[in-house]
């Protein structure tokens, strides 16, 4: 197969992005035409998205007065495309590249375009039997070694907050509790006594962060696992996670950094026709180490084990579950701890307030609709969090210091009349944070969709959805801690016309009392605490009309409303804005 590259120089910035985007792209169309023995006809297919999104915000409230420097309305948007290139010369092996073309609204002559490259992959099966995939790869092992851990409480939310957050989610490469990075994966399953038996085998291998080689090292994750399946009742896995830097790379470099993670999970199944009764777990230690200079380091192990049993009543639909897990102060995971919100970023919309001098702190809103709050990263050092948003487990199931129990049960599904689930979670400290006593947590989340169109025997849609969390932390004696969070979703989708839906949606959040947030250094060491007083409430309303063309293009129309009730301070941080969104998403 010939190929015949041919560039013209541009010096526009939409000329220079298209150049590199053709440079970039036609390097992968020459590694597929190298080998003298590709096919002359290689298949080609392609998918992608397109999106015109237009949002515009206005400010009101007591933040205005005395104020003539804060912005109090404003308009932006863009239009993108993302074409996904896939091509497969051979049986077994296809590349995939994802070119994104994005324009920011008010631009004019190429000035606010961009063209990048949103992934480049290549997959491949050797031998019928071992799959890999090279590039842009997405990896998860379970929720203790590498997982991207995500809020359940939000499952229940209307589709009109759904939207938005479903956007945030695709421009941050959120998919499921899948951490985005670059490397290559490898995975097989071997079948052992006459296929009675198999072993699924996985392993990865990922560079986080690059080296300027002046101060920062290469940043490495690998991980292996291997799970064994006897019959269709037993399953035994063995986990590995190793997260570190590499050593000698900077002249007189004196820090060092690696973190392992070992564990065991294991699930056992007696399966009759009316009654499933399951006993599942997982086990493990971690390692950490971490130098920053010759005469500073640390060095800590510590475990984890999680036991549950769950007993599923198929009749009914219902799932019963409980167990206890503990997890100790010193363990140490960052691919399963890594947030996926940052709080250290600041909103995109009205993101200084009181004459430009406060930076305006993230509202319930801005969570599912700020493309640039979300973390792409894993964070080596724990990440700081804001305890309204969840103090009980705000690392998720690998929170560190924590033992308790949890019960829960799941009903119906997403076909059925009904999909609900309620879980709770009675946690407390294993040691104390700079005092001898311990803190309690009481977690209850869940919520609930009621399929009514199902009820009614409608063609047309119609849908009620409730969800739920409500938080309480507590410790007595001298440093006294009581904090309280109720958080409330609500939310309907009628369909009025074919396809044309009408969508509702209200969140509530409240939190009131004190905390003692810590504060951690380079080591992963507390070093100091933050007293944290909240008295205050938020609140989203949103009306949207949707109309679907299929289930991947739609068009919406919002108009939201967000406002702050801050009672510790009457003032400035007291606001609302309005927000009208309109987006058109093509998907194919």
């Amino acid at each position: 197969m010939k190929l015949k590259i041919q560039y013209v120089l541009s010096l526009s910035p939409l000329g220079r992005g298209l150049e590199r985007g053709k440079i970039a792209f036609s390097l992968l169309l020459l590694a597929f035409s190298l080998n003298g023995q590709a096919q002359t006809n290689p298949k080609v297919f392609f998918d992608g998205l397109g999106r015109a999104l237009v949002t515009h915000d206005e400010l009101d409230g007591n933040v205005l007065k005395n104020d003539t420097a804060t912005p109090n309305r404003g308009t932006e948007g863009y239009a993108l495309f993302d074409m996904g290139v896939n091509l497969q010369p051979y049986e077994y092996l296809r590349g995939k590249a994802i070119v994104r073309l994005k324009n920011k609204f008010g631009s004019f002559y190429g000035q606010g375009a961009s063209v990048e490259f949103r992934q480049l992959l290549i997959e491949g099966i050797i031998a019928k039997k071992v799959k890999y995939a090279l590039g842009d790869i997405d990896v998860m092992m379970t929720p203790y070694t590498v997982f991207n851990s995500y809020d359940s409480s939000n499952a229940y939310e209307s589709d009109v907050f759904k939207t938005r957050r479903d956007i945030v989610h695709y421009e941050n490469f959120n998919v499921g509790n899948n951490w985005r990075v670059q490397g290559v994966k490898v995975n097989s399953v071997l079948l052992v006594k006459n296929d009675k038996a198999r072993i699924k085998l996985n392993t990865f291998g990922t560079r986080t962060r690059p080296s300027n080689f002046v101060s920062l090292t290469d940043r490495f994750l690998c991980g292996a696992s291997a799970n064994a399946f006897v019959g269709k009742s037993l399953n035994i896995g063995l986990n590995y996670v190793r997260f570190f830097e590499l050593q000698n790379q900077v002249k007189n470099q004196a820090t060092s950094y690696a973190n392992d993670v070992v564990t065991v999970n294991a699930s056992y199944e007696i399966n009759t026709q009316k009654v499933a009764y399951r006993i599942k777990g997982e086990a493990g230690s971690s390692y950490y180490q971490r130098s920053i200079s010759k005469d500073t380091s640390v060095s800590n192990n510590d475990f984890f084990f999680d036991l549950r049993a769950e007993v599923e009543v198929k009749p009914l639909g219902i799932k019963f579950y409980g167990g206890y897990k503990e997890v100790g102060p010193q363990f140490s995971s960052p691919s399963a701890q890594s947030l996926r919100n940052s709080v250290t970023n600041t909103p995109a919309i009205f993101s200084k307030l009181d004459n430009n001098t406060v930076v305006r702190e993230q509202l319930l809103f801005d969570r599912f609709t700020q493309e640039n709050l979300y973390n792409q990263t894993i964070q080596p050092v724990l990440m700081s969090y804001l305890p309204q948003f969840g103090n009980a487990l705000p690392y998720g199931d690998a929170t560190p210091n924590r033992k308790g129990i949890v019960l829960g049960l799941n009903a119906g599904g997403k076909e059925k009349l009904l999909n609900a689930s309620l879980r709770a979670d009675w946690m407390s400290e294993i040691i104390g944070e700079g005092t001898p006593s311990l803190r309690h947590f009481l977690l209850i989340r869940g919520g609930t969709f009621l399929n009514l169109h199902k009820i009614l025997q409608s063609e047309r849609l119609l849908v009620l959805s409730f969800g739920g969390r409500m938080e309480k932390t507590d410790r007595a004696e001298s440093a006294k801690v009581s904090l309280q969070t109720q958080q409330l979703d609500a939310g309907l989708t009628t369909e009025t016309i074919k396809n044309l839906d009408v969508i509702l949606g209200y969140k509530a959040l409240i939190s009131k009392g004190n905390e003692f947030m810590s504060i951690r250094n380079s080591l992963n060491q507390i070093s100091d605490y933050s007293i944290f007083k909240l008295d205050m409430a938020q609140n989203v309303f949103s009306l949207g009309l949707r109309y679907r063309f299929s289930d991947k293009t739609f068009f919406t129309l919002q108009a939201n409303y967000s406002s702050l009730n801050n009672k510790l301070d009457s003032g400035a941080s007291n606001y609302s804005f309005t927000q009208y969104f309109v987006n058109y998403t093509i998907g194919f």
